[in-house]
């Protein structure tokens, strides 16, 4: 059974397919319990702890929880009551393998592929304060853009595939296991996120030398996208704390397969420069001058999502979270407001409410968001500090407003926004997911 092609994670409108997501889950559930019976263990006195994204809504999360249940009871043949099978939000697990580290308010954030999600921790809790998930991560580095129909790019125009395409072939030829599966992605799938998550899984095996991680440290174009995308990163991150009446963090604790991401752009052993990038942007949206926040990645960045549930012992579902998301508007007025996702539900605004003027005033954040990058990389040495050519940062410059509402409006349709559903997430990231691919295309 080929997973991947049975079910596409990045696209949330498969998860309303129950009867494809039961097939998935019952094979999860499978793999389990063989996997227990291989170590020795027992069945009987085995529990599942599973983790969900908080960008899904009420229906989709239903769903989820509904389905592991109904599995694990067919598969391990046992009740599953709330210690058997527990279902807790992916944004917090990290912070509790961090914590014994970290000292006063921390923010996690988990970048996936298909969606990042932040959580707001005091020292004196392992409950988040407050949680937002949205959808840009890794498949807006790596990908395609918007992820469905006639908005969605192929590898045919996608930046890395264009560069590192010769490279990763000459890396595979003669391999009878990764030929086949390079050659597939380039000529049938086209999906750009695939073609970089098979060059990451080449380094991390032991059949070749091949390392897509050093090509892109020394690549001074294609490592622009990656520093804009943890730049918007911090200034929503920002914009959401300040608009919550939340103080900045005093560490960012990083987790997630893309999280590696950082390690490329800043390859100090401490992420010094990717520290001030966050710190610049932090003190500007909040207008004040900030101690140094501290970044904290593991090398084990997927990991620890599930060391960090073991190491705490959660033996519940963890539900009712504040989830808090900013609209995206930059003034002050409803739309600019950061809202609890399940107790402000009348006051949020619909989709079909998003008229002209409120796509000019998400387009103002963005254009907002631009002028503090600049205002960062003028403050530094860019080639210096991050190997990026300044070359390639005016190229950014030069195509960046182009078609910013428009890309807002791709983005509302691909992530199957409807207009009489009110709005659940940013609206901030939807133009950059666009950009970005676009961005990779020229750089490249």
């Amino acid at each position: 059974l080929d997973i991947r092609t049975q079910l596409k994670w990045s696209n949330y409108a498969d998860l309303r397919d129950e009867t494809l997501v039961e097939s998935y889950i019952n094979l999860l559930a499978l793999l389990v319990y063989y996997k227990t019976l291989a170590l020795g263990g027992d069945p009987a006195q085995t529990t599942i702890t599973w983790f969900y994204p908080v960008s899904m809504d009420e229906y989709e999360l239903g769903v989820l929880f509904r389905t592991w249940k109904k599995a694990y009871t067919e598969v391990f043949g046992l009740e599953a009551t709330g210690s058997r099978i527990n279902g807790i939000p992916e944004s917090i697990a990290p912070y509790l393998y961090y914590k014994s580290a970290v000292i006063g308010q921390s923010l996690s954030v988990d970048i996936g592929g298909g969606s990042t999600d932040i959580a707001l921790f005091d020292e004196n809790s392992t409950r988040a304060k407050m949680i937002s998930s949205f959808k840009f991560a890794g498949n807006a580095i790596f990908g395609d853009g918007f992820p469905t129909g006639e908005y969605r790019n192929n590898s045919d125009r996608n930046g890395f595939v264009r560069t590192f395409a010769a490279r990763a072939r000459e890396a595979v030829t003669g391999d009878t296991l990764m030929q086949p599966i390079l050659d597939n992605i380039l000529q049938n799938t086209k999906d750009s996120a695939d073609f970089s998550s098979l060059l990451f899984a080449l380094e991390a095996g032991n059949r070749s030398t091949f390392s897509y991680t050093r090509l892109l440290e020394s690549h001074k174009r294609m490592k622009l996208p990656i520093l804009i995308f943890y730049a918007a990163l911090a200034y929503y991150s920002a914009q959401l704390l300040r608009r919550s009446g939340e103080k900045p963090p005093r560490y960012i604790l990083f987790s997630g397969t893309a999280s590696k991401t950082a390690a490329i752009l800043d390859t100090s052993s401490s992420l010094t420069q990717l520290s001030a990038l966050f710190t610049f942007i932090f003190g500007k949206v909040f207008g004040e001058e900030i101690p140094a926040i501290n970044l904290q990645l593991s090398p084990i960045p997927k990991e620890i999502t599930c060391k960090g549930a073991l190491k705490v012992g959660i033996g519940d579902n963890i539900t009712g979270n504040t989830i808090r998301f900013w609209i995206g508007g930059g003034e002050d007025g409803i739309w600019s407001s950061a809202f609890d996702k399940e107790k402000q539900i009348a006051e949020t605004p619909r989709y079909g409410e998003i008229s002209d003027e409120v796509k000019a005033m998400i387009e103002s954040s963005v254009k907002d968001f631009y002028a503090l990058l600049d205002a960062f990389t003028r403050s530094v040495n860019l080639e210096g500090a991050f190997n990026i050519e300044l070359h390639a940062y005016e190229l950014f410059r030069r195509m960046r407003e182009e078609n910013i509402s428009e890309y807002l409006v791709r983005g509302l349709r691909a992530f199957f926004k409807i207009e009489e559903k009110h709005i659940g997430e940013t609206l901030f990231f939807y133009p950059l997911i666009g950009i970005l691919n676009k961005l990779s295309y020229e750089l490249a």
